[in-house]
């Protein structure tokens, strides 16, 4: 192969990936949050969730991050609300498993439930993937009033949770509701404000 033709090549090549780059930089990913999360909340509804957010702006393009403001998760058992989230996308997970995978992550929270007083969260980190059939929370951390660690998968065919191994840290206020659970799911006291979450 001659020197031009190689030459051409890698004119090609680079006007190419300068295209691409171009490309990602102006998308209105912002925009594409938004229609993402307007189906994540159509899949909320039918599993008995309701999800509201407010706007939604680009933090950065390189990793690609967008804030969600005024975010808020609630169903006949309770609430949560953040004045802020950030969302950073995982694209080696869609190019591997063709599934949207993201990472969450919020400074704080507000935990509401029925009969107590609301609970501040802090640090939340989650790591999320989210295919047709299912939502999986592959690692979770959140602090404060209300301590969570593990895992847990959320299946939108039987909308229920299919999987789940979660340690749980709470105060003494939640101990007649969380005994409650033990009944109904695989919820099992680990001591004096420790409790484990395991389904199946």
């Amino acid at each position: 192969m001659n020197r031009p033709r190689i030459s051409a090549i890698g004119t090609t090549l680079a006007l190419l990936a300068a295209f691409l780059l171009g490309a990602f930089w102006a998308f209105p990913w912002d925009r594409l949050a938004e229609t993402i999360l307007e189906e994540a909340s159509r899949k909320a509804t039918a599993a008995g969730f309701r999800l509201d957010q407010g706007t939604v702006r680009t933090n950065s393009r390189f990793p690609l991050e967008v804030e969600i403001r005024e975010v808020s998760l609630a169903n006949v058992l309770g609430s949560v609300r953040a004045p802020s989230v950030k969302v950073r996308l995982k694209p080696l997970v869609f190019l591997t498993r063709m599934a949207a995978g993201l990472k969450l992550e919020s400074q704080a929270a507000r935990l509401e439930l029925p009969g107590s007083r609301p609970l501040a969260l802090t640090g939340i980190k989650a790591d999320l993937d989210f295919s047709r059939s299912e939502a999986r929370i592959r690692t979770l951390s959140v602090g404060g009033d209300l301590g969570l660690s593990g895992t847990l998968t959320w299946s939108f065919n039987r909308k229920r949770l299919s999987f789940t191994d979660l340690s749980i840290r709470a105060p003494e206020s939640l101990d007649p509701g969380l005994n409650l659970l033990r009944f109904s799911i695989g919820l099992r006291p680990e001591g004096s404000g420790q409790w484990r979450l395991r389904v199946p």
